[in-house]
């Protein structure tokens, strides 16, 4: 009787708590501009409901947002706002909705449209997402190789280099000197390089 009196109890206490976490959560989803809205860039038409943790269901530790985001303690402010938490080069405004920071819970005027992650660094596949940055993304996310990102900026440079030596040694001046014509070629150290060619004018 006595294990049954606990196991009521425990019951109890867990559900109290679990309802005290679920109303906690749904609190900070309402003090963010479209947090019940943000998209989850791993599943494509899915929520990420815990905005500020690394599950997307919530719970467990925070992502960068949520680290920003307690930061602020838990309200939206400017700082907040304007900044990227994540790194991906748009603001956490911008990523939610609100880029010129003037949403609050009194006004609530936000874009729907064009959403993103705050706490999520996108696009994922980008070199500027890839590798270690976010470990804990599950999104199995094909990253480019190093190979393939710097092949065609070597090969830019390497035919930048050509093509400006190529013009260099080739180029010519000609310059007129009384009768005589004189053609230098420049860029050149040996003494054959240059040639004087005399035309006789009539």
């Amino acid at each position: 009787m006595t294990r049954i009196k606990d196991c009521v109890i425990a019951t109890i206490l867990f559900s109290s708590l679990l309802i005290t976490c679920v109303s906690c959560f749904a609190s900070y989803i309402s003090a963010i501009p479209n947090g019940n809205n943000v998209p989850n860039p791993c599943s494509t038409g899915a929520t990420w409901f815990g905005v500020g943790h690394q599950a997307a269901n919530g719970g467990g530790p925070r992502n960068p947002f949520g680290s920003s985001f307690a930061q602020a303690n838990r309200k939206w402010t400017t700082e907040l706002c304007q900044a990227d938490s994540d790194g991906d080069g748009m603001t956490n405004g911008q990523e939610l909705g609100d880029p010129n920071c003037v949403w609050s819970e009194a006004n609530s005027s936000s874009t729907t449209t064009s959403l993103s992650h705050p706490g999520v660094c996108e696009p994922l596949n980008s070199p500027a997402c890839c590798g270690n940055k976010q470990p804990w993304l599950s999104c199995n996310v094909a990253c480019p190789t190093t190979a393939a990102t710097t092949l065609p900026t070597t090969q830019a440079k390497t035919q930048a280099t050509t093509q400006a030596t190529t013009q260099s040694t080739t180029e010519s001046t000609t310059t007129s000197t009384g009768n005589q014509f004189v053609i230098v070629t420049e860029n050149s150290t040996d003494p054959e390089d240059f040639m004087n060619m005399t035309a006789t004018t009539n």
